[in-house]
């Protein structure tokens, strides 16, 4: 407990950084075949899009589709910037996880 509480106000993540890496693996085992192909299509298109700030494309929103699918009890809104980004980069984890085996 003191070394996670000192961690913190260090601002390093410790405990809480391997709690986000198990539940990225778990949803990374979670996901169907066809989804997972679905979702590295959409992936790949988007990392082509050089002004980032255009994430309200229907490809997005099959982010957000798939984000709810697998989490429904973990709601985010396309309509939130920071949610866009945090749904992007959470299945750019998942992606690298998928890739490294």
């Amino acid at each position: 407990m003191v070394w996670e509480m000192s961690n913190r106000k260090m601002g390093r993540k410790g405990p809480i950084k391997n709690q986000n890496m198990q539940f990225i693996e778990s949803v990374a085992t979670q996901v169907k075949e066809e989804d997972k192909k679905e979702i590295q299509l959409i992936l790949g298109f988007i990392s082509t899009i050089k002004d980032k700030e255009h994430y309200q494309s229907a490809k997005m929103r099959d982010l957000f589709g798939y984000w709810h699918k697998y989490m429904p009890r973990n709601k985010q809104s396309i309509d939130c910037g920071a949610c866009r980004q945090a749904v992007l980069q959470f299945w750019q984890k998942v992606n690298e996880k998928w890739i490294d085996g």
